[in-house]
């Protein structure tokens, strides 16, 4: 029976939001009500009934499963072996690193006579705390997950130590970021491709 020797994974590409910070669908914002997945493993060397609080992200899954199937990940990818993790160890780069939300929605919003309609919402985590950015508002909202998973408590002025941390993270990822784009960045998708992504609604008709 294969599904004895298997491990089976459930995840979520993206939650949705129901007017917790003012918006509908997805897309939108990077609140926890959007990036927030539920991540489900199941299967062999997986406890059963664990759960962790760890921070993770959906870059992990690949470097996870290259790991079950005994092969290296690549060099350089964000993601880690999430095994350590079903056997009770967590090792500290789990809670030093940043983990980064975008929500494309606002870029749509950019140009035209609805510019400025719709706000650019990025997003660093670090452990337990994060930071969300808006492209219509200076400075930020930093928010402690631990004690306000619903991220009601804005403490961006009560721990400017945490908020300066988190706003040099993302200054120096978007630092050489450039909303036109670069012919190197472009790909180009073949008619089965483009079709699947038709079917799906990302694509126009």
């Amino acid at each position: 029976d294969r599904l004895a020797s298997a491990r089976v994974v459930i995840v979520s590409d993206h939650g949705e939001e129901f007017m917790d910070h003012g918006r509908f669908e997805h897309g939108y914002t990077t609140y926890q009500e959007v990036l927030g997945v539920p991540l489900i493993v199941r299967g062999v060397g997986i406890p059963a009934g664990l759960r962790l609080d760890t921070p993770v992200s959906l870059v992990d899954l690949m470097p996870t499963i290259l790991a079950w199937a005994g092969l290296p990940a690549p060099a350089g990818i964000d993601g880690f072996d999430l095994t350590s993790l079903f056997h009770g160890e967590v090792p500290p780069r789990f809670n030093e690193r940043f983990l980064f939300g975008e929500a494309s929605a606002g870029l749509g919003w950019l140009d035209g006579p609805s510019r400025g309609m719709m706000p650019i919402y990025r997003s660093v985590r670090r452990g337990r705390h994060k930071l969300v950015l808006r492209s219509d508002q200076e400075g930020g909202e930093l928010y402690d997950l631990a004690s306000d998973p619903g991220e009601k408590t804005d403490l961006s002025a009560a721990r400017p130590e945490i908020l300066a941390t988190l706003s040099a993270e993302m200054e120096a990822r978007y630092r050489d970021f450039r909303l036109d784009g670069e012919d190197q960045n472009r790909v180009e998708l073949d008619p089965e491709e483009a079709e699947k992504l038709r079917a799906l609604g990302y694509i126009d008709p």
